[in-house]
């Protein structure tokens, strides 16, 4: 006799079902009512801001600006440019700043990162996304493990100090704040290019999601690149690894979890179950 489904098994099916369609019923009516317009800027994914502000509609991406550092270090590294972690966030943070924009980075009470120059208890800057990239046992999703997962990390290290000591010489920055441990229950990947969303309600309650600005990422990167010089082999291998480490960050803080894509430029439309983090 052919084996027949067990009844558990469609009851465990139903029921999942039935959670992803609660689930996506609350995205759908928090996006609804928390489209912000799309302004100029970048924050991190990171939704654990005691105040959003006027972050509002900020591009989210993993690690906000110092995530483009990231990905420029690993670049060098892998084309044997020869150029110095320092070189590297210089270069990024002269690109950037011809956006008329501050660059973005942030301290981290969650992370365990301590640079050269920070004594215990100090504010690391940075988050879950730097801190993994300074972490021997996951650093190879941050870079091509060929070009050498230890010097790709203490170079991390050194852009950390180097971007700190910026900031406390009056560089055009921005250093947000993010506290308390991760609480985030699902990841929200928006697709609109004229919109965002809050990560904080109406009321003042943040939201425990993960947000990517996923197009507007997409757009951005190539002006980036064109300022920095790149060329269109070295934009694609840019591009590569930015998403590679957005993914590796996602994999470690957020394994698991649901990911739903919305569109803010047309929140009337239906979110999408896109499956989960992996």
């Amino acid at each position: 006799m052919a084996e027949r489904i067990q009844p558990n098994q469609d009851v465990e099916r139903t029921r999942q079902e039935a959670l992803e369609r609660e689930l996506l019923q609350d995205v759908a009516e928090f996006v609804q009512h928390n489209v912000v317009a799309a302004q100029e800027g970048k924050k991190c994914v990171d939704p654990r801001r005691p105040v959003e502000g006027d972050n509002h509609g900020m591009l989210a991406t993993a690690a906000a600006d110092m995530g483009d550092v990231q990905a420029f270090w690993a670049l060098n590294l892998l084309n044997g440019w020869g150029l110095t972690p320092e070189e590297c966030f210089d270069r990024v943070f002269a690109a950037q700043q011809q956006s008329g924009v501050p660059f973005t980075m942030h301290t981290d009470e969650d992370t365990g990162i301590r640079g050269s120059a920070r004594q215990p208890g100090e504010k690391a800057i940075g988050c879950g996304a730097i801190e993994l990239a300074t972490n021997p046992d996951v650093v190879s999703g941050y870079m091509n493990p060929a070009s050498g997962p230890v010097a790709y990390a203490d170079g991390v290290i050194r852009i950390i100090d180097h971007a700190a000591e910026q900031f406390t010489r009056g560089a055009y920055m921005k250093v947000e704040v993010l506290q308390g441990p991760h609480q985030e229950t699902l990841v929200v990947e928006n697709v609109g290019t004229r919109a965002s969303i809050r990560q904080t309600d109406l009321i003042g309650v943040p939201r425990a999601f993960f947000l990517r600005d996923k197009v507007r990422e997409q757009q951005e990167s190539p002006k980036l690149g064109a300022r920095i010089g790149f060329n269109a082999e070295e934009q694609a291998g840019f591009d590569w690894l930015r998403n590679a480490q957005t993914a590796a960050t996602l994999e470690n803080l957020a394994y698991g979890l649901p990911i739903v894509r919305v569109n803010a430029d047309e929140p009337e439309l239906s979110p999408v179950f896109l499956g989960r983090v992996q």
